[in-house]
């Protein structure tokens, strides 16, 4: 895989998430893989722009940025790529999520 650009996002345990445009990859796709680059996995495979991931606290989860739905939209799915869902339905761009660990 030649690499043209990316964006490192460590998560937990043994995987880490990869934003890259790639050859193989020639859209901004959310990669997985373990930590030594053995296994890479596009977890989102569409043909939309889907980048600026960020790991839930747990681990669990990553929210990411998406323009699937005509705008810039924030999305939440399982670390796996299933449960793909809009958080943010709005007309405006969403950009660079993150998480909170603060309580109310």
């Amino acid at each position: 895989m030649k690499e043209r650009e990316g964006r490192w996002n460590v998560g937990t345990g043994s995987d880490f998430t990869y934003d890259l445009v790639s050859l193989h990859w020639p859209r901004h796709q959310i990669v997985t893989m373990n930590v030594d680059g053995t296994g890479p996995t596009n977890i989102t495979q569409n043909a939309a722009f889907d980048g600026t991931a960020a790991w839930s606290p747990d681990g669990r989860q990553l929210a990411f940025s998406t323009n699937r739905d005509a705008n810039i939209e924030i999305y939440v799915m399982n670390a796996d790529g299933t449960g793909q869902s809009n958080l943010t339905q709005r007309a405006g761009d969403d950009r660079v999520p993150d998480w909170t660990t603060r309580k109310k």
